[in-house]
């Protein structure tokens, strides 16, 4: 969900029934609720499913982990106002089928897998655009 009541939908695989050989996918749509419209939006670096996704303070969208070719821990940042996304620090280890929730200031990734099962809770702080910018 962006701060402004639109749903940001990231990757995941372009079949719902995912098989053997189905590939993870970078697009990136924002849904309007109120206009029950769709609509494009920049795609992400990497293609990735399986991964977690938390609204930042800023308005910003974070995008954390997930499958590309394999279990990933790379981090992709979302800039609604821009329609962007930017690289950021990776989580400490890859996960998939995790989830993230923000208390305002950081983001805490839980559960899933990766090279084996996570069974710890990572404490994330991405940089956060200043107040005003």
């Amino acid at each position: 969900m962006l701060a402004d009541g639109r749903v940001l939908l990231t990757g995941g695989y372009p079949s719902s029934m995912p098989g053997a050989g189905a590939q993870p996918s970078s697009v990136s749509t924002i849904f309007d609720p109120r206009s029950g419209l769709f609509s494009p939006a920049a795609s992400m670096k990497m293609p990735r499913a399986r991964h977690a996704s938390v609204l930042l303070p800023d308005g910003r969208v974070a995008v954390l982990g997930g499958f590309g070719q394999q279990p990933t821990g790379s981090v992709e940042i979302y800039d609604p106002g821009t329609n962007t996304w930017t690289g950021a620090q990776p989580l400490k280890v890859p996960r998939l089928d995790h989830t993230a929730v923000s208390d305002g200031d950081a983001v805490y990734i839980l559960g899933g897998s990766g090279l084996g099962q996570v069974d710890f809770v990572e404490y994330y702080q991405p940089a956060l655009k200043p107040s005003g910018a």
